[in-house]
């Protein structure tokens, strides 16, 4: 509503369009990250993933129309969407002998955790940044602080050691 200038409706509307736009492409590229993780590097393709979605987060921070909100949707989507399953490649690579539900467990917890949180975190800066800059920036400023995180966590992935798996050999079927 504030930051394009829409209407309570269009917004709503704009929203759910922007959902299913996100989950889509995330969906659409998940099946492909997984093959690709498989051949390469999973922390290089994690890289890659977290810069197509900074890049699309960006975007949809500074979109000045409802069309540029969803194309940048699109393009956080399908790097999230990757992320997310390559993520999940590179867990169970470094995951020690034997440990693998204790530490899946902890992992779990580690993924649940911030989603609790953050909404609180989040909605104290939003309160914050719209009294100091007026709605249309504010939420564009709850955007960014989104995207400063996600860049944080992605300079995290350095500390983690991938096993080097020899090439895989996969089938048509696969």
């Amino acid at each position: 509503i504030n930051t394009l200038g829409l209407s309570k409706n269009e917004a709503l509307a704009q929203q759910a369009y922007i959902a299913l736009t996100v989950n889509l492409a995330g969906l659409l590229a998940t099946f492909p990250a997984g093959k690709l993780s498989d051949r390469f590097s999973k922390k290089a393709i994690l890289y890659f993933t977290c810069a197509v979605s900074i890049v699309g987060g960006l975007s949809f921070a500074l979109a000045g129309s409802p069309q540029a909100a969803l194309l940048a949707a699109a393009i956080f989507g399908l790097g999230y969407g990757a992320f997310t399953a390559v993520d999940w490649a590179l867990v169970c690579n470094v995951l020690p002998p034997g440990g693998a539900a204790k530490y899946m467990g902890l992992w779990g917890f580690a993924d649940i955790v911030p989603q609790i949180v953050a909404p609180f975190i989040g909605g104290l800066f939003a309160a914050w940044s719209i009294a100091q800059h007026g709605p249309a920036n504010g939420y564009r400023y709850v955007m960014f602080l989104a995207i400063f995180w996600f860049a944080l966590g992605t300079l995290c992935l350095r500390f983690v050691r991938e096993r080097r798996v020899h090439s895989v050999t996969l089938s048509a079927s696969d």
